[in-house]
């Protein structure tokens, strides 16, 4: 089995939201773990969808929205480490 790094999962996320980012003023480089994709406007409720669908397919993984608190979600370092530990468990 091939181990997921954190660093993996934040690219593609980042080139996931890389125009939503741009909308708002922001660029990835700017993006650090406590960043709220959702709070920040980056993406709304359909975009939070999309993006979860994208992270489960491109890393065939399955969000188990018990395990999680829903909040975490949208915050870049708590998710990527939640799609990683997913892939690596």
């Amino acid at each position: 089995m091939n181990q997921l790094n954190v660093a993996s999962v934040r690219e593609f996320l980042l080139d996931f939201v890389d125009e939503r980012l741009s909308v708002r003023g922001y660029s990835a480089a700017e993006v650090n773990d406590e960043f709220d994709l959702l709070v920040s406007g980056v993406i709304d409720s359909l975009a939070f969808l999309e993006m979860t669908v994208a992270l489960q397919e491109r890393f065939e993984v399955e969000f188990d929205f018990e395990e999680i608190d829903p909040v975490q979600l949208s915050i870049v370092g708590p998710l990527c480490h939640y799609v990683s530990s997913l892939k690596n468990a």
